[in-house]
C-alpha cells in the first residue's frame, strides 16, 4: 500500500504543473469571454456573402460586420449545412 500511495503521489506532482489553473497562473492568460458583443449597443446588419463553384469544388464564404455572436450562430450554421450537403468541396473564409 505505501508504494501504491508514493506512486500517486509522485504521478500528481508531476501532473498539477500541468492543470489549466497552474498556467493561467504562469502565463496570465486574459479572462475576456468569447461572446462578449452578444448584446450590441445599436442595431446593425451584417453580409454573409456565399459562392459555390462546381467545376473546382470550391466554397467561398465572405462575412462583414458579424459579431461574434453572430459568427458563431449564423455563420457556422451555413458552414456546417453545406460541409453535410457538398463533403468533398473545399471551403474558403474571408471575414471582413
Amino acid at each position: 500500500m505505501n508504494a501504491i500511495s508514493r506512486r500517486l503521489n509522485t504521478i500528481r506532482e508531476h501532473i498539477a504543473p500541468l492543470s489549466t489553473l497552474a498556467v493561467q497562473k504562469k502565463y496570465k492568460i486574459l479572462d475576456i469571454p468569447l461572446l462578449a458583443d452578444t448584446f450590441p449597443q445599436q442595431e446593425r446588419g451584417f453580409r454573409l456573402e456565399l459562392n459555390v463553384d462546381h467545376d473546382q469544388k470550391q466554397i467561398e464564404f465572405v462575412t462583414e460586420y458579424m459579431s461574434n455572436y453572430e459568427k458563431l450562430t449564423v455563420y457556422l450554421k451555413q458552414k456546417n449545412n453545406l460541409r453535410n450537403i457538398y463533403p468533398d468541396y473545399f471551403i474558403l473564409e474571408k471575414h471582413l
